[in-house]
C-alpha cells in the first residue's frame, strides 16, 4: 500500500504552480486554491488506507499547515510582495526566475534572507559550508546522545506508577519530539548545505531552534525558543482576526487574540495529525494543551505585572525562578498531548535506542 506522505509533493507542487501562475488571480480563484488543497486531503484521506500511525499523523499535520500556508499567501497577504533581499520584484523576473522564486518561497518556512525573515533567529553555525558541515556534524552527533537519554526515559516510565512515572514520561516525551525535529533538520542541512543543493549558503541555514538560556517565560519558549516555522502564518491569521475586532495595534485585545489564534490553530493542526491517524478518537486535550498555552502566557503576564509594581527588576535569580517555572509548566502540561501522541500511534510507547535497533537482527522490540 502507498503511505499517504507519499502525496504531500502533490499538495506541495500545487501550491507551487498557484505561486507561478497566480498573479493578479481574482479573490475568488484564490479560495478554489485553497479549496482545492482541501480536496487533496479529502481524496487521501477517504481513499488512501492508514499503513502506519505515524506516517498518517504526519500526513495530517503537515497537509493542514501547508493549506494553512495558502490562506496566508493568497487570502491574507500579497504573496507577490514578497521576494529575497538581494532580488528584483516578481513582476520583474524572467519566467525562470519567477518558476525559482515560487519554489524559493514555498520552501522557505522562516523567510531567511527574504524581506519578511522572521526575527530572533539565532546566527548560522558557520559562515563556510566546511565549517558548517562539521559544526553541524558535531552538533548530530550530541543530539543522538540525547534521544538515548531520552529513550531511558521513556524505558524507566513504562509500567512505573505516580508522578515517579509520569516525570520522566514527560520530560522524555518533550525531549523525544525536540530532539527528533533536531536530527531531521541537522541531516537535511548537512545535504543541502554540503552539496549546494537548495541551500548552498550555510548563512541561509540558521538554527531550528532557539537558545536553552533565552528561554525564562512560557511567551519566550514559544516565540524564541521553539523552532519558528509557523510564525507567519499563524501571526498573519491572528493579525487578521485583531483587525476583524477592531483591535488596537500594541492593546491587550490585540495581544491576546493573536496569541488565542496561533495555539487554536496549531491545535487544530496536531489534532487533525490525530484524526488522520485514527478517525474514532475525539483528541480533546490536545486541543486543550494548546490552548492552555495561551492561558499559560496570561497568567505569567499577571505575574509579571505584579512583580514589576512591586519594584521587582529583572535579573539573574529572577530568570533562573522564571526556567523552573517553564519546566514544570510542561512537565505538568506535556501529558495532555504527549498521551494522546502515544494513544493515536505517532509516536512510539517504547521507543528503541540506537543499541537495541543495532543488535534487534529485525526482531520486533
Amino acid at each position: 500500500m502507498i503511505p499517504r506522505t507519499l502525496f504531500l509533493p502533490l499538495q506541495t507542487a500545487a501550491l507551487i504552480l498557484f505561486l507561478r501562475f497566480g498573479s493578479g488571480t481574482s479573490f475568488t480563484t484564490r479560495i478554489l486554491f485553497i479549496l482545492s488543497q482541501a480536496a487533496i486531503i479529502a481524496l487521501v484521506l477517504y481513499y488512501i488506507p492508514t499503513t502506519s500511525l505515524a506516517d498518517s499523523y504526519f500526513f495530517g499535520t503537515s497537509s493542514f499547515f501547508t493549506a494553512l500556508n495558502t490562506s496566508t499567501l493568497f487570502l491574507l497577504s500579497d504573496p507577490y510582495s514578497l521576494h529575497l533581499v538581494e532580488q528584483k520584484p516578481f513582476s520583474l523576473l524572467t519566467p525562470r526566475k519567477k518558476t525559482e522564486w515560487a519554489v524559493s518561497l514555498q520552501l522557505s518556512s522562516r523567510g531567511i534572507g527574504w524581506n519578511w525573515e522572521v526575527p530572533y533567529l539565532r546566527p548560522p553555525l558557520a559562515t563556510t559550508r566546511g565549517g558548517f558541515v562539521v559544526t553541524a556534524g558535531k552538533r548530530l552527533a550530541l543530539m543522538v546522545l540525547l534521544r538515548e537519554v531520552a529513550v531511558w526515559l521513556l524505558h524507566y516510565a513504562d509500567g512505573t506508577e505516580g508522578w515517579k512515572g509520569r516525570l520522566p514520561l514527560a520530560v522524555g516525551q518533550m525531549c523525544w519530539s525536540i530532539i527528533i525535529l533536531e536530527i531531521s533538520w541537522l541531516v537535511a542541512m548537512i545535504v543541502f548545505v554540503g552539496t549546494g543543493v537548495v541551500w548552498g549558503d550555510p548563512k541561509m541555514a540558521k538554527p531550528l531552534m532557539g537558545g536553552v538560556w533565552d528561554v525564562y517565560t512560557v511567551r519566550k519558549f514559544w516565540g524564541r525558543g521553539w523552532h519558528q516555522m509557523l510564525r507567519r502564518n499563524l501571526q498573519s491569521h491572528g493579525r487578521y482576526l485583531c483587525g476583524v475586532f477592531g483591535a488596537k495595534k500594541g492593546g491587550a485585545l490585540s495581544n491576546y487574540t493573536q496569541i488565542f489564534t496561533a495555539f487554536t490553530l496549531c491545535g487544530i493542526g496536531h489534532w487533525f495529525g490525530n484524526y488522520a491517524a485514527d478517525p474514532t478518537g475525539l483528541w480533546v486535550w490536545t486541543m486543550v494543551f494548546f490552548v492552555g498555552q495561551g492561558g499559560a502566557i496570561m497568567v505569567e503576564d499577571f505575574v509579571i505585572a505584579m512583580g514589576r509594581r512591586c519594584g521587582v527588576k529583572d535579573g539573574g535569580l529572577v530568570r533562573m525562578l522564571g526556567r523552573v517555572w517553564v519546566v514544570g509548566w510542561f512537565v505538568f502540561a506535556w501529558p495532555w498531548f504527549g498521551d494522546e501522541l502515544m494513544d493515536c500511534g505517532a509516536v512510539p510507547i517504547r521507543a528503541r535506542g540506537v543499541w537495541e535497533i543495532l543488535t534487534s537482527r529485525g526482531e520486533d522490540l
